[in-house]
């Protein structure tokens, strides 16, 4: 994977993402020093507060609910006006 066109923030954002799934991947505790073990063993380096942060926000949480759950409060995408849209439509007529 190539982090060309990235600023240095967001390489290491995904470079820590990524650590931090393949830990969850191998049923490894997240910690801060095992998330910084697996960035050295990528030849990778970031700076020294990521895999705490990383450990902080994840702790106690069901990293399998943070990946496969949508995010909420996105705007809605195309066609996504719901009651709201329709009840407009049959006054429109």
């Amino acid at each position: 994977m190539a982090f060309t066109g990235l600023t240095e923030s967001q390489k290491e954002d995904m470079v820590v993402s990524l650590a931090t799934l393949v830990l969850h991947d191998g049923s490894a505790p997240i910690t801060a020093d095992s998330i910084n073990a697996v960035i050295n063993a990528s030849g990778n380096t970031v700076a020294s507060y990521w895999g705490g942060l990383f450990e902080n926000l994840l702790t106690g949480k069901d990293v399998d609910e943070l990946i496969l759950k949508p995010a909420a409060g996105g705007p809605a995408g195309p066609g996504g006006e719901g009651a709201a849209g329709a009840a407009a439509a049959e006054e429109e007529e």
